[in-house]
């Protein structure tokens, strides 16, 4: 009686990850391979070679505030006529009291209903610590609609022949965004760092891979590897932006390292029903292996918590504490995350339209 399918392309996941790095004996083999292995993840993403940056055409949408904060609404092209939304919150100052450059993060939303609405808390909550913070949606929800659950769907072989990701699709959103924080006046763009729950963890990690301007990356509950999505069945339940195509079947630590030398932290709830504690454990395991080679395992950590699926205040703690230390360079007081303050039509972009 012969194999499943299944079977079959578990093992393969399997050996993928026991193969993983096997390559890089010495920090000299990682800087010779890093090159090649930093091109094989962006052609899984479609990203190679990048699109053409087109103009932003940034357009105002409107304005709110609260204590400690100000907020812009904003609107900008990622390619010609196809547009991203997103809330800019900046420490409230002043009138006419310039403060210094300031941190600046970029919160990737998950799969809300609108983002941008419901993580406005995470926003709040990094002005008024004392960074400039850019809530961006999916290409998927609220005002950017769209579909990336192709496996759940069963859209994905279609989209596979087709040489579609939606990784890809949001990695590049992403980088656009990344553009817009850094390019804002009260911003450092020299000290930027990336965030978000599940899918906007997973895009978290891509971006930081894709993208060196990236000086931290914290991923809340938005690891998956190929032994997560195949061997333990987790697949057809997640959104497709948390797979890219992967032609070179490569475990997904071989790309999470391209993160080395700059600072990333996992954290895992561990009940979560979407991920295996375990293969997130390994993973991070097998990623630690370049950081220790480099001489900065403390530049890769773990951060595990009993819960759910969702957002954790050890996370916030770790968050703080990671981006404080590798995107700021100084301590900011930590302030715990607010309910909702605003109402859904005052975050939204277009007004509900």
């Amino acid at each position: 009686m012969g194999i499943t399918l299944w079977q079959h392309l578990s093992d393969r996941a399997r050996k993928m990850a026991d193969h993983a790095l096997s390559d890089v004996r010495t920090a000299a083999d990682w800087h010779r391979i890093r090159p090649t292995r930093h091109k094989q993840f962006m052609r899984s993403l479609g990203l190679d070679p990048l699109p053409k940056r087109c103009e932003l055409s940034l357009t105002d949408q409107g304005r709110f505030d609260g204590p400690g904060y100000v907020a812009r609404k904003i609107a900008f092209t990622i390619l010609p006529d196809c547009w991203s939304t997103a809330i800019l919150y900046a420490p409230a100052q002043p009138a006419a009291t310039p403060l210094p450059a300031l941190p600046g993060v970029l919160y990737l939303c998950g799969h809300y209903a609108s983002g941008t609405d419901a993580c406005q808390n995470h926003g709040i909550m990094w002005a008024r610590r004392g960074y400039v913070c850019l809530v961006l949606d999916t290409v998927e929800q609220s005002d950017n609609p769209g579909e990336h659950h192709g496996s759940h769907r069963g859209l994905g072989d279609r989209w596979a022949a087709l040489g579609y990701s939606a990784a890809g699709g949001e990695t590049w959103n992403a980088i656009r965004a990344l553009d817009v924080l850094a390019a804002d006046a009260r911003v450092d763009a020299n000290r930027l760092g990336v965030t978000g729950l599940s899918g906007g963890g997973a895009l978290g990690l891509w971006l930081a891979m894709a993208d060196t301007r990236i000086k931290a990356v914290c991923s809340l509950c938005g690891v998956s590897t190929p032994v997560d999505a195949i061997a333990n069945r987790h697949l057809t339940r997640h959104c497709d932006c948390f797979f890219p195509r992967n032609p070179h079947a490569l475990d997904t630590s071989e790309f999470a390292a391209l993160i080395a030398p700059r600072a990333m932290v996992i954290c895992s709830a561990l009940d979560d029903a979407l991920f295996h504690p375990s293969e997130v454990r390994a993973f991070v395991a097998r990623t630690q292996r370049v950081y220790e080679l480099l001489g900065i395992p403390e530049k890769c950590l773990l951060v595990e918590t009993p819960g759910l699926h969702g957002d954790h205040p050890a996370f916030d703690a770790a968050t703080d504490a990671c981006f404080d230390t590798y995107v700021s360079g100084q301590s900011h007081p930590h302030i715990e995350r607010s309910p909702r303050e605003v109402p859904e039509m005052v975050t939204s972009i277009f007004n509900g339209k």
